[in-house]
């Protein structure tokens, strides 16, 4: 029996809307409220509010769904729409609601109760529906009013939910002028594509296909039509024209493997070119560089490197006159120093948070474009605005959540027109450089700027040109949140390393060309501020890129090696040098002895070794002391700085077996001279003892021999 059903609802709606009015402080934040551990067992969404904008002859729907989130059957449930009594005065009271910090007084609405006679199971769910006309709601004066929606279960108050949203209400658009809008539409990726092109992975390829990030995108703003500003990454279009001839990825341990169909590249290029023959086109510096940590990290070549050739980069990729070039750095806010290069470097428009100035002295910080004086000449910044930019919506955003994001930057914009209804306004609108848009919001929005009372569209042009050239602004300072957040000294540190091996290796290049702008222009996709929050995802290109170039330094090399024997103290070195690249190249080199006091090499003049070639060559060298003599042989640059990893050579000398037979023949020669020399000593003594016996000896002897009787 279900007689008394209507009545008991009834009841618990009414209890159920006093208990949510006085529970403002407790409720959570993303606009939905009730959702704490009092109110479990039901869960309310809200995922279709039509029309966006409604006139007063309108029927306002509102249509969602209900879910069973507890472990019993639901027997029924009842859904009630509310609206505030008030219009919302700020854009501050609108982020309050929208957090679910404040939750404003409202009241019931005539026919805005839905009683859904259905069972819901444990987490089951059911559609729900609510048909108003406009009068019903009893709406007074122009303005933005809360909206809130609850649901209660059927006979149990403590299983209730709700979500509260806005309603914009404009019923004479005559009465008011409506707040402007230029929309920056940021076309880029992120730029993972080491230097020899091959991506790290396959986001870029599957952003390109059909319902694709960059597809979508694409598709939704040329629909918008003059209604958004482009603002286009050349890196991003370098690398999608790359691909419409082939293109390859990283494969598991380090393979490269080929990409898919290039089909879908020449698809989107095609109508990238098309649609954007006559838009409204800036260029972006090439890959959205960090460049507030390049200045601080003094790597201003990195700066101007990114910026100077963008415009003419953009306009040869589209096909078409591109002069207008904007730097758009990351973060909320940058630094006089940066902001001093960038003019230096030939840009003239910057795009800001509107965060990063401070309010001139008298003067209303509620602006959207303004002077900056630079040490360098004024530079004139867009400043967006920070919440209606985040409220554009995300692919990733459930229904309902999209439904909130749309409804709160109408809200936005429609409490600024309403509290200042005869001001002329302009808004920037600038969301993430890498945003994935929600087509369906997206389009809602830009539909509303074309019908709604208070909002309207405008070009980048006529707010540079509504800019207050008289009212120059200061930088608000750094944070150190802001500071953190950027790319880490460490990871550019890394950079200018690898710059370093790179200048090396254009030194010894005869014709660097190609093969040194390539890492250049790799190393500036690895300054990009997409890694500030994916900094795995930078060191994986640096990685990458290192390797390349260490490959690529490591093909012109000395390949002499094993032992070399000298016969005497001095001989030749034979060395070889291999130079497997295809541009000639011109090297050194130098022989250091281990000791470096065992050798003396002579000076060996840079020569030229043609691309693809190996040429020989010998050093004589002297080496000192017994024994074998390890020999670093180091390639260098013609300014002498080393160049590559050295070769190892073994000198072995056979000097001094040599010396010790000479000892032997010299001794020998002394021994066969003192024999000799004794020898004719000895005969010459015996002449002498010849010579020297007396006549009187020879007397006697022949008186011996006479007879007697003489």
């Amino acid at each position: 029996m279900r007689i008394n059903r209507t009545v008991a609802v009834a009841a618990a709606a009414g209890v159920l809307a006093m208990t949510l009015a006085g529970r403002a402080s407790a409720t959570p934040p993303a606009n939905k409220v009730l959702q704490d551990a009092d109110s479990t067992g039901i869960s309310l969404a809200v995922d279709a509010l039509t029309p966006t904008v409604p006139k007063p002859n309108d029927t306002l729907t509102v249509a969602g769904t209900v879910t069973n989130t507890s472990d019993d059957d639901i027997d029924g449930f009842g859904v009630e729409l509310r609206i505030a009594y008030d219009p919302v005065s700020t854009r501050t009271q609108v982020a309050r609601i929208s957090s679910g910090d404040e939750t404003p007084n409202t009241r019931g609405v005539t026919d805005g109760l839905n009683l859904v006679d259905s069972r819901l199971a444990p987490g089951e769910s059911a559609p729900w529906s609510i048909d108003v006309p406009m009068a019903n709601l009893g709406l007074g004066r122009t303005g933005v009013y809360g909206l809130r929606v609850d649901t209660f279960a059927d006979d149990n108050s403590e299983q209730r939910d709700s979500t509260q949203t806005f309603l914009p209400w404009f019923p004479n658009p005559k009465e008011v002028k409506p707040t402007k809008l230029v929309w920056l539409w940021p076309l880029t990726n992120t730029p993972n594509q080491n230097a020899n092109l091959v991506f790290l992975n396959q986001n870029t390829p599957q952003d390109l296909l059909p319902d694709g990030r960059l597809s979508r995108l694409l598709d939704t703003g040329l629909s918008a039509g003059a209604q958004v500003e482009w603002v286009v990454d050349p890196q991003l279009l370098a690398a999608v024209n790359g691909m419409t001839d082939g293109y390859q990825v990283a494969g598991p341990e380090g393979a490269v493997i080929a990409g898919g169909s290039p089909q879908p590249a020449v698809d989107w290029l095609v109508k990238a070119r098309a649609g954007l023959k006559t838009a409204s086109v800036a260029a972006s510096e090439y890959a959205f560089p960090d460049v507030t940590a390049l200045t601080r990290a003094k790597m201003t070549q990195e700066v101007v490197q990114a910026t100077t050739a963008s415009t003419e980069a953009v306009g040869v990729l589209l096909e078409r006159p591109v002069t207008t070039g904007l730097a758009w750095p990351p973060g909320a806010r940058t630094d006089a120093k940066t902001l001093t290069l960038l003019q230096k470097s030939g840009v003239r428009t910057v795009v800001l948070d509107r965060a990063a100035l401070q309010p001139a002295d008298g003067a209303s910080n509620d602006i959207s474009s303004a002077v900056i004086r630079t040490e360098s000449g004024p530079l004139a910044a867009v400043l967006t605005d920070r919440a209606l930019s985040a409220s554009l919506g995300s692919a990733g955003s459930s229904s309902a959540d999209a439904l909130l994001d749309r409804q709160r930057f109408m809200a936005e914009t429609g409490v600024l027109t309403a509290t200042a209804p005869t001001t002329n306004r302009i808004l920037a609108v600038g969301p993430d450089p890498r945003w994935n848009p929600n087509s369906a919001v997206t389009l809602e929005l830009l539909a509303a700027l074309r019908t709604s009372p208070f909002m309207r569209s405008a070009s980048l042009a006529q707010l540079l040109a509504d800019t207050p050239k008289d009212v120059p602004r200061a930088l608000a300072p750094m944070t150190a949140a802001g500071r953190r957040a950027a790319l880490s000294p460490n990871y550019l540190d890394r950079i200018k390393a690898t710059q370093e091996q790179l200048e090396v290796f254009s030194s010894i290049l005869n014709e660097p060309g190609e093969l040194t702008e390539k890492y250049s222009t790799a190393l500036l996709r690895a300054t990009s501020g997409a890694w500030r929050t994916d900094r795995p995802g930078g060191n994986e290109l640096l990685d990458s890129v290192n390797d390349e170039l260490n490959a690529d330094m490591g093909r012109v090399r000395a390949l002499s090696g094993g032992v070399k024997s000298f016969s005497s103290e001095s001989g030749e070195i034979p060395i070889t040098i291999s130079n497997d690249l295809p541009v000639p190249v011109t090297v050194g080199m130098t022989l250091t002895g281990d000791p470096p006091i065992r050798l003396t090499a002579q000076k060996f003049a840079p020569i030229v070794i043609p691309a693809n070639r190996k040429v020989s060559t010998q050093i004589t060298a002297q080496v000192r002391g017994n024994g074998e003599l390890p020999v670093k042989v180091q390639l260098t640059n013609q300014a002498g700085a080393p160049y590559g990893e050295p070769t190892e050579v073994i000198l072995r000398s056979s000097a001094y077996a040599s010396a010790a037979t000479w000892v032997v023949v010299i001794a020998f020669a002394l021994l066969a001279l003192l024999l000799l020399a004794n020898s004719v000593r000895r005969r010459r003594q015996l002449r002498a003892d010849a010579n020297s016996a007396g006549p009187s000896d020879t007397e006697d002897s022949a008186a011996a021999t006479r007879p007697a009787d003489e």
